[in-house]
């Protein structure tokens, strides 16, 4: 019999999610009596599952390498690598583990020390929240665990504990144990920090917590067993501290643009600022609210220019670096070298052009001026800020002779032109401006007293100064920011 119905259709599957490549990095240095027993405690079905196990021989003055080669053979453990790592310390084999992940293409990767003190029973909990997609990375946590006998001595508890509570003041992360090297990370996540600027040391692991803070990923915290670490015992643990030390004050430092370091140079250096008496805000009263075509000259991120855009604007924004998100905060985004392009020209003039820290970066803001000139409509404006080189703390330093480039404010590094009032006043009038508003602003207080914008301390010292500049603005104006518009006959 001959069926002539048609076939049924075939139902077509979507592909199940891929599961994410896991691998387990073990840092070994002499550690010939436990490299086996630390691999025989590793779950049977996480040994399964993971992609990779990669042993790092750090520079063992014993025979762990060939330890680990014989337990390979042994064990029959495929998926066991043995690799000779750097004798520099920890944090140079954290950054060989990194690259090996990254290149390799693992999305998850959880550090594990041979020398037994970090339960390998527990390792899952580790990896799974990351697995899970719920954070970037976790650490481990020696002061949540229920039901385990307490074995660190009370006085590292206390420096633990006193030191953390310094780090969560800085960095806001709420971790209760910042140096437990029980940690997994999300591959993709920290392959994008510069974690190749970290330290070689064991600091390392505070220095990429303190990155994993800036980008703003996601860091949660698993209880482990407690144990008792000689490692940092003693001398050891005096220098340890000291380098956490350092590592938070080179931090704290960069953060308010007193002294640059590469490994922190991952946020914007120039953000928004809402406080009121900051040049964006001085910005956003002086043009008129809505319905106006506004050309924000270096843009950086965009947040200006979304304000701009907020008030019922048209921002056409434009910089020399396309940042990421800066096209949908504003209008539209042009990508204009502004020392060798000139901006396109628009059918439509602009009704105001905004120059907010931007002229102090040029080798030649004549020219940026001379484009503005033909940009703008016959009645539009131009608002400008700049800093000023005038003020009090840098006659001070002048006077003690003194002229120190800094990572951010008056004495930018990046900065090559300086102004006074009366220079860019003089500035403008040469390119055909007439200047009919000066507003000032105060330093960033907030970002150097503690408390940021609540601090009482912080309050104060910009109500004095805003004092200051109205009685003598030369000396205490921290910026500038000017209005003007087309003289007649330009």
């Amino acid at each position: 019999m001959v069926d002539d119905a048609p076939d049924a259709p075939i139902e077509v599957l979507p592909p199940a999610a891929a599961s994410p490549k896991v691998a387990i990095y073990v840092v070994a240095h002499n550690a010939v009596h436990s490299l086996a027993k630390v691999l025989d405690r590793i779950p049977e079905r996480v040994r399964d599952r993971v992609g990779e196990i990669f042993v790092c021989d750090a520079g063992s003055a014993d025979d762990t390498y060939l330890v680990g080669v014989g337990y390979k053979s042994v064990s029959g453990q495929d998926n066991l690598t043995m690799v000779r790592g750097s004798p520099d310390g920890h944090g140079a084999n954290c950054k060989a583990a990194i690259r090996h992940c990254a290149e390799s293409g693992f999305d998850v990767v959880a550090l594990l020390h041979a020398d037994g003190k970090y339960a390998p029973e527990v390792i899952e909990t580790l990896i799974e929240p990351i697995e899970r997609g719920e954070v970037d990375a976790v650490v481990g946590t020696r002061f949540l665990a229920t039901g385990t006998r307490r074995e660190m001595p009370f006085h590292k508890a206390l420096a633990i504990r006193m030191l953390g509570a310094l780090e969560n003041r800085l960095l806001g992360l709420g971790l209760s144990d910042y140096h437990c090297g029980y940690q997994a990370f999300s591959v993709p996540a920290v392959a994008e920090l510069p974690f190749e600027h970290n330290s070689d040391s064991m600091v390392f692991s505070t220095e990429i917590l303190v990155q994993m803070k800036q980008k703003g990923l996601r860091v949660a915290e698993v209880p482990v067993p407690d144990y008792s670490g000689a490692e940092t015992d003693g001398w050891r643990g005096v220098v340890y501290t000291l380098q956490v030390l350092r590592a938070l004050g080179q931090y704290w430092l960069h953060s308010r643009g007193i002294r640059e370091n590469p490994k922190y140079e991952i946020t914007e250096k120039y953000v928004y600022r809402a406080t009121p008496d900051a040049s964006h805000q001085k910005i956003l009263a002086l043009v008129d609210r809505g319905r106006q075509r506004i050309l924000d000259v270096g843009c950086g991120a965009g947040y200006l220019a979304e304000a701009l855009v907020a008030k019922d604007n048209q921002v056409v924004a434009v910089d020399a670096r396309r940042a990421p998100g800066v096209e949908a905060r504003a209008s539209e985004f042009q990508q204009v070298d502004l020392d060798r392009e000139p901006i396109p020209v628009p059918p439509v003039p602009y009704s105001w052009i905004v120059l907010a820290d931007v002229l102090e970066h040029l080798r030649e803001p004549e020219s940026l001026l001379a484009q503005c000139q033909k940009l703008l409509a016959d009645d539009g404006h131009l608002v400008v800020s700049v800093p000023n080189v005038a003020h009090w703390s840098v006659r001070l330093a002048l006077l003690f002779g003194s002229f120190t480039y800094t990572a951010r404010g008056i004495l930018d590094r990046s900065h090559l032109r300086f102004y006074t009032l009366s220079s860019i006043r003089a500035e403008l009038e040469r390119a055909g401006f007439a200047v009919e508003r000066v507003e000032t602003t105060s330093p960033p207080f907030q970002e150097l007293i503690p408390g940021g914008a609540g601090s009482a301390v912080a309050k104060l010292l910009t109500r004095l100064n805003q004092l200051g500049n109205a009685v003598w603005k030369q000396l205490f104006a921290y910026q500038f920011v000017l209005r003007a518009r087309k003289a007649p006959g330009s």
